[in-house]
């Protein structure tokens, strides 16, 4: 997405530019722009080699760990699970609570879908984004969230979840470009909720686990070098579980984000309120908690309208999204 703007041709062209978010400083607006958004700290390469959707590796073949809270640094990767956040209190905490509800692990079924969850201005996303020039340009390498999936109305004048409104959550880490991985509810007539993944700018791949509003979702997404990232997509209410490794064709490393958006040209459906909470992200060697100092997005309509907004975050780096009105237009 470019300037607010979803493009549902696989063959349109998109280019890179700077990501402008929306400060809500009081009642005015404040416009910055976020550093490294050109092709500092980021990187490319040609994609044909890895044209296809399907995961690169799957893990959970043998079954989830018997005990992921005392297993081994080397035990947890082998098994696909995400690494221990040991240096993020908040994040660990939600770490122990995803990896101990683990029961089962399902076989990835991607669908290589058109839609975009991408590129943005304050006209499509709201929530908190991090940016690493605060953190001595560090490179970031990976984020975690968990949620609870909220529920739509449903909307007859959409059947393909491909092209409906809809209300996603993600996190993940870059700018131009940008590996992220979250859950959409989506308005078709009878809605439907999904996890997927994405490496911007390329297309979104649906994958993950089943998951219903009112389920708690745990997302993380991790650099992991060679042009791959690592995937773990998790219904913690259910059990269920995918981890994977997939071609990470275009590589962010320049801003950690945490976030509620609008597709494209589409209405945001009502989703109320819901809560991102153990947000982290990290480097190869260091994790950190989301803090009150990072970038406070606002969703706003055309006419100056607030769509959805975030709430600060909170001492163990919680915080609320709340929604406020559909129409981009007005």
């Amino acid at each position: 997405m470019i300037n607010g703007t979803k493009s549902n041709n696989k063959s349109s062209v998109r280019k890179p530019i700077a990501l402008v978010v929306a400060l809500i400083a009081s009642s005015s607006v404040v416009s910055v722009t976020l550093s490294g958004a050109s092709t500092s700290g980021s990187s490319s390469y040609d994609a044909s080699a890895n044209a296809s959707c399907q995961p690169l590796q799957v893990f959970g073949a043998s079954g989830p760990l018997a005990s992921p809270l005392t297993a081994s640094d080397s035990e947890l990767k082998a098994a696909g699970y995400p690494p221990r956040p040991v240096e993020n209190v908040s994040a660990l905490a939600g770490w122990e609570h995803a990896m101990n509800s683990v029961k089962n692990f399902t076989t990835p079924q991607p669908v290589c879908g058109s839609t975009t969850h991408a590129l943005v201005n304050s006209n499509i996303w709201a929530g908190h984004v991090v940016n690493n020039s605060d953190f001595g340009g560090v490179h970031f390498t990976s984020s975690e969230s968990i949620w609870t999936q909220p529920s739509v109305s449903g909307n007859s004048g959409y059947s393909n979840y491909l092209f409906a409104p809809a209300a996603s959550f993600w996190t993940g880490i870059g700018v131009s470009s940008l590996i992220q991985a979250g859950a959409d509810s989506i308005a078709t007539g009878t809605p439907q909720y999904r996890f997927w993944t994405e490496d911007y700018p390329a297309d979104t791949i649906w994958e993950g686990p089943v998951i219903r509003p009112g389920n708690q979702a745990y997302v993380y997404v991790e650099y992991i070098g060679s042009y791959q990232a690592n995937y773990f997509l998790e219904n913690v209410t259910t059990g269920e579980a995918q981890a994977f490794t997939n071609a990470a064709t275009y590589v962010g490393y320049n801003a950690a984000n945490f976030i509620n958006e609008r597709m494209g040209s589409y209405y945001l459906p009502n989703f109320g309120s819901t809560t991102m909470s153990s947000n982290g992200f990290g480097s190869s060697s260091t994790n950190w908690s989301l803090t009150s100092t990072n970038d406070k997005v606002t969703m706003i309509a055309s006419c100056g309208t607030v769509m959805s907004q975030p709430a600060g975050v909170s001492t163990d780096s919680h915080f609320a999204l709340n929604w406020y009105s559909s129409s981009p237009t007005c």
